[in-house]
């Protein structure tokens, strides 16, 4: 009983995390005309709701819906990274 809570309060401050990283990047990006790093920095705002997603699956017992959810994040934050590091090289 109380190690499912701690998962879904958890999962909702992961969510709440990359709601708030997403805000913080669309605003960095409407204050800036364009940035290089922009989908990298998309996409790490988008690997804590996924995960997030995937904590709160996991509570309800979809284990396979939340290995999934698992997966695209750790793509998206290896995509993230490679986005990073590309455009560090190309400036």
């Amino acid at each position: 009983m109380f190690k499912t809570q701690v998962l879904f309060l958890f999962a909702w401050i992961m969510i709440i995390l990359g709601l708030s990283r997403l805000v913080v990047v669309l605003f960095s990006l409407r204050s800036r005309r364009s940035s290089p790093h922009f989908p990298g920095m998309l996409l790490c705002a988008i690997v804590p709701i996924m995960m997030g997603v995937g904590f709160m699956l996991a509570t309800y017992g979809y284990n396979w819906t939340s290995a999934l959810f698992f997966l695209i994040a750790s793509v998206c934050w290896l995509m993230s990274i490679f986005f990073l590091l590309r455009t560090r090289q190309t400036s």
